[in-house]
């Protein structure tokens, strides 16, 4: 007994000198201790890149602020890969990107401090992050990081999660499009989930994240994505509308049955809730999207139809050199005019259209729950 009492002891000693995690994470191999992470920086200057200079290309960013230990910068180059600045847009990658930030810095960082990895948990989810998405539906459905156990959130967060982990987050229901194809704007087979409600949540996902590129690309280009005046609703109502459409939060899709619009069903009695003719489709990492879906937000149904093209020839690189949303607007079942109406307008002509069409404030960063 005593020679096992002496053996404890000794493997007790020894333990904290080998620096085994403790942690464990469903989305990794392995975490290692903050031990054994400080022990990797020990010796590197966290601000190298402050002072020599920023790769253009957000996968060298990356690269080298894991190996300085500089969090910040790293977090900044997945929100660059993300938005396709300096690479090719490619969301799988980028999420593989998330995956090692979360696995081999985070985790590590933070292993005595779940209240700070919860926060930049739900700050990745929030930018719309598949993985992230994925790993906040397991903490709100085993209460894990300090979070009660939430079955209701663990299930949005997987609607939400596969939303955008489906092939159209990468690729769309036309796939990627050749440019001849884009500018006829045909896409032979589409691909359709057998489930209608999760045909419909999908289409919604994709809706919310063309918007979302939609915005970001025009804040970052000066123009104006703004709401014509002479929409039904307050211009604060339907603020509130689109951004909870980018933020995918309070809407949810009704893809059974039919019903009339006043403003958008024309000489048809009803329109079915399953836009029969819905595509989207990327190129060169721009989505489109052309069809409508229905969601009920505050208690009331609204279609939501989205056309985006391409206003402008494609560049020689084949993206497209000007985008707009020819339609995206919020029909109710009131009328005569539409409830929400929106416009695109480049900064040269905001002068000419600064009368009719007043700019949504629409933030592009998650709010905290």
């Amino acid at each position: 007994m005593r020679t096992i009492l002496t053996l404890a002891a000794l493997i007790a000693t020894v333990l904290p000198a080998l620096a085994i995690s403790e942690q464990s994470d469903t989305l990794c191999a392995r975490v290692m201790t903050k031990k054994e992470r400080a022990a990797l920086l020990d010796g590197k200057d966290a601000r190298q890149m402050e002072r020599e200079g920023y790769p253009t290309d957000p996968y060298e960013v990356y690269r080298r602020a894991k190996e300085i230990g500089n969090m910040r910068d790293a977090w900044g180059a997945i929100i660059m890969a993300q938005e396709g600045v300096g690479a090719h847009l490619d969301l799988q990658k980028a999420d593989g990107l998330w995956k090692d930030y979360w696995c081999t810095q985070v985790l590590p960082a933070f292993e005595d401090n779940p209240d700070r990895t919860w926060g930049v948990l739900q700050t990745s989810a929030g930018r719309g992050l598949p993985s992230a998405m994925f790993r906040i539906s397991e903490v709100y459905a085993k209460g894990e990081l300090s979070q009660g156990v939430n079955p209701r959130l663990s299930q949005e967060w997987k609607e939400k999660y596969e939303a955008v982990r489906n092939r159209r987050t990468f690729g769309g229901s036309c796939g990627e499009l050749s440019a001849p194809v884009l500018q006829k704007g045909q896409c032979k087979v589409a691909y359709q989930n057998p489930d209608p409600e999760k045909e419909a949540t999908l289409r919604l996902g994709y809706i919310s994240n063309a918007v979302l590129q939609h915005v970001v690309s025009w804040a970052n280009g000066d123009g104006v994505f703004g709401l014509k005046k002479n929409s039904r609703l307050p211009h604060s109502t339907c603020n509130q509308f689109f951004q909870d459409l980018i933020s995918l939060r309070g809407m949810r899709v009704v893809a059974e049955g039919e019903a009339q619009w006043r403003t958008f069903t024309g000489p048809m009695p009803t329109l079915p809730n399953t836009d029969p003719h819905f595509r989207e489709w990327t190129y060169n990492g721009t989505r489109f999207v052309q069809g409508y879906v229905v969601v009920d937000w505050n208690s009331t149904r609204y279609v939501l139809r989205a056309h985006r093209v391409c206003a402008g020839p494609l560049t020689q690189s084949g993206a497209c050199a000007s985008l707009t949303f020819a339609h995206l607007d919020a029909h109710d079942a009131l009328g005569p005019e539409i409830a929400c109406s929106t416009q695109s307008v480049a900064a040269p002509y905001w002068n000419n259209w600064k009368g009719s069409v007043t700019p949504l404030q629409l933030s592009t960063e998650p709010k905290r729950n």
